[in-house]
């Protein structure tokens, strides 16, 4: 029976921080009144919600008021189109062929409501440039969509530059911030109407999603409920997974630059391994991308297969997103940047996280090397 298991897939889900867990329980144990409640109980929890939306204010430099909680990112990002970038008929939002499910079945949505949405490609860079994305706006645009991390190649997209196009035309801007909280700082600038963000990649517990809006945006609320959130999300706070999420936030930002720094070293390594142990390899993804994140291509490979002969092997790995209703299908990320089906269908994503050592990379690329040989050799084909 495997025992000692390696985990490279943090862009799929992050374990609770023990230091969060800890303050989590002691919340969940002591303060478990309703937020909007108005007795001692409720008052309690009420106030430990204000006091985790003004610490996550200020490790974006808002005020708290700039803050608001939904169930996960996911929830976030679609109130967001839909009620800030098209909330009229006619809305007209552009968006990319790379962004996470989220986004991109959100926005192809649109269409039914008598809205649009174009969907600009990236290529094998991997993301938007800011000269593109100008040269797709018209006089109907009302929004844009962009992730500032890919979640499964990596790839970092030019947010201040883009940022800086929707400045200029004056159209709201929204970030998806959830691959790149923790591994790269992030900035609100001008131009970016809000970005949304996950406790699940942040080592806290499941189950918050929450936006930063920059100053004056209003937006309308998906779910309206009993008016909570100040009337952008109904429904009851989930307290103490908030206050959890708040602590969280601050510790992985207070040690962002050196587990950045740890990761992609331990990445680079894990790379180098792999290259110089088998030949067939390649990266996916051209751009620049964040710290933690590898995707490769493995020529002569069913990259299914290869993911449980490595889960076997004790290596938890991915094709992509973990939100594709568990898919191991080929990567819709991948072939829209325009590689083929059999690259795609034999890619493997491998995302490191704070926890990652150096014992565990040497041993994940030694399992890969050995799946893959074993893989090739059954097919005929070593390499």
């Amino acid at each position: 029976m495997q025992t000692h298991r390696i985990f490279l897939d943090y862009n799929a889900a992050t374990p609770i921080d023990p230091r969060v867990f800890s303050e989590y329980v002691h919340v969940r144990r002591e303060v478990w009144g309703n937020a909007s409640s108005i007795h001692k109980e409720g008052q309690a929890a009420k106030a430990l919600l204000a006091e985790a939306r003004s610490r996550i204010a200020r490790q974006f430099s808002v005020l708290p008021q700039q803050v608001v909680f939904f169930s996960t990112a996911t929830e976030a990002l679609t109130t967001l189109v839909h009620g800030l970038l098209a909330p009229a008929k006619g809305a007209h939002v552009i968006t990319s062929v790379a962004e996470h499910v989220a986004v991109w079945q959100c926005c192809r949505s649109l269409q039914h409501e008598g809205k649009t949405a174009d969907f600009l490609k990236v290529g094998p860079y991997g993301a938007v440039h800011p000269e593109a994305l100008e040269k797709a706006i018209t006089e109907k645009t009302t929004g844009i969509a962009l992730m500032s991390v890919n979640n499964e190649t990596g790839v970092i997209t030019d947010i201040k530059g883009c940022a800086a196009v929707a400045a200029k035309y004056e159209i709201p801007l929204l970030v998806d911030g959830v691959a790149a909280l923790g591994k790269d700082p992030f900035i609100m600038h001008e131009g970016v109407a809000a970005a949304c963000f996950s406790s699940y990649k942040i080592y806290a517990p499941c189950g918050v999603g929450f936006a930063i809006l920059n100053h004056g945006v209003s937006f309308r609320p998906l779910i309206e409920g009993g008016g909570q959130e100040s009337g952008h999300r109904g429904g009851s706070e989930n307290v103490p997974a908030i206050y959890a999420c708040a602590v969280a936030l601050e510790l992985v930002l207070g040690e962002m630059a050196e587990a950045s720094a740890k990761m992609e070293t331990l990445r680079d390594l894990f790379e180098k391994l792999v290259f110089d142990g088998l030949s067939g390899v390649s990266v996916n993804g051209e751009g620049p991308r964040v710290s933690n994140t590898s995707n490769l291509a493995f020529e002569d490979v069913d990259g299914e297969g290869l993911l449980i002969q490595l889960d076997l092997a004790g290596v938890a790995a991915s094709h992509g997103a973990a939100c594709a209703s568990g898919s191991v299908e080929a990567s819709r990320v991948l072939l829209e940047m325009g590689y083929s089906a059999q690259r795609a269908a034999a890619s493997v994503r491998f995302s490191l996280g704070k926890s990652t050592t150096e014992d565990d990379v040497r041993e994940a690329a030694a399992a890969v090397i050995g799946c893959v040989q074993l893989q090739r050799a059954s097919l005929g084909s070593v390499k």
